[in-house]
């Protein structure tokens, strides 16, 4: 149980640092049209959660494409980001299969 505990807490932990990240460079960049001002919220925890929706729907390979990245620099973000998620989703998975063949 402490095992998927840890999991979901790095898988959090993640997803809330790409939410930050995502965010920081996008509300940063005045001179292009980033997704921050495609959606126009008026609050920043509206903000974090689309970010951090983002985060976690690219994270487990969904990617449902309603939040995109729109300059160049979210979009060099991004597609480091993918790499990175790719390797958080490969090691939960392979954690979560140890456990189940430990418990069994």
């Amino acid at each position: 149980m402490i095992d998927i505990i840890k999991i979901v807490f790095i898988i959090m932990f993640i997803a809330h640092m790409i939410s930050c990240f995502i965010y920081y460079i996008s509300k940063d960049n005045h001179s292009e049209t980033t997704w921050i001002s495609k959606l126009n919220y008026h609050n920043w925890y509206e903000y974090y959660i689309t970010g951090l929706y983002f985060a976690i729907i690219t994270m487990i390979t969904i990617g449902y494409g309603d939040v995109v990245p729109v300059s160049l620099t979210e979009k060099i973000f991004v597609m480091s980001m993918t790499f990175i998620s790719c390797g958080v989703f490969a090691y939960s998975l392979n954690t979560i299969s140890r456990i189940i063949s430990d418990v069994s």
